[in-house]
């Protein structure tokens, strides 16, 4: 922590209030008052941002949330995960992976198996922890290219792509929303040609 703003010593009682009133309940810093002053506290950049990466690391989301959203964001299924989990060289990483995809009833976005499976799918750090922050799909959709040069999960014939979502027996509103979605982006097509 840091000091961001001081109000020295003599202060009249109302200067002492509206000091704590504007850095305190405004803009939350912790006051101390001193010999000589009175001082608000507040946490540096750096602090914040690990806070901020703290506090992103224990969002979670349940198996379903995650397993549906993959799969109405890149068309990728709970099998072809695995799969992919499967593929890794053997050893403790390997093992500690499908642990925590067979037996979680939640997903941590902390876990390092997510960003691995992200990776693979060509999903960014920050496209996960939006979707880990919103349970929104659509947060995934935007195409990136894999990290590291690794190949996508489910990448030879077994990928499924939107067209053959929209051929799958309707599960709900989500289903029907993304087929919405590609009559819209179909009839802007047409439009342009």
């Amino acid at each position: 922590m840091e000091i961001k703003a001081t109000l020295n010593k003599p202060y009249s009682d109302n200067q002492r209030m509206d000091f704590i009133v504007e850095q305190n309940h405004q803009k939350g810093y912790e006051i101390k008052e001193t010999s000589t002053a009175l001082e608000a506290w507040g946490y540096t950049e750096e602090e914040l941002a690990e806070k901020e990466r703290e506090r992103i690391s224990r969002l979670s989301l349940t198996r379903g949330d995650v397993f549906r959203g993959l799969l109405q964001a890149k068309g990728v299924t709970k099998a072809q995960l695995r799969a992919g989990i499967e593929a890794m060289p053997e050893g403790l990483q390997k093992e500690m992976a499908l642990i925590d995809f067979d037996e979680a009833l939640n997903f941590f976005r902390g876990n390092p198996l997510v960003d691995t499976v992200g990776a693979t799918l060509g999903i960014t750090s920050e496209q996960l922890d939006k979707f880990f922050e919103t349970n929104d799909y659509h947060e995934l959709e935007a195409e990136e290219t894999p990290q590291n040069g690794e190949e996508n999960i489910g990448e030879d014939n077994s990928t499924q792509t939107e067209e053959t979502l929209e051929n799958t027996p309707d599960s709900g509103t989500e289903n029907e929303d993304l087929d919405n979605n590609n009559n819209k982006e179909n009839e802007n097509d047409n439009q342009s040609n």
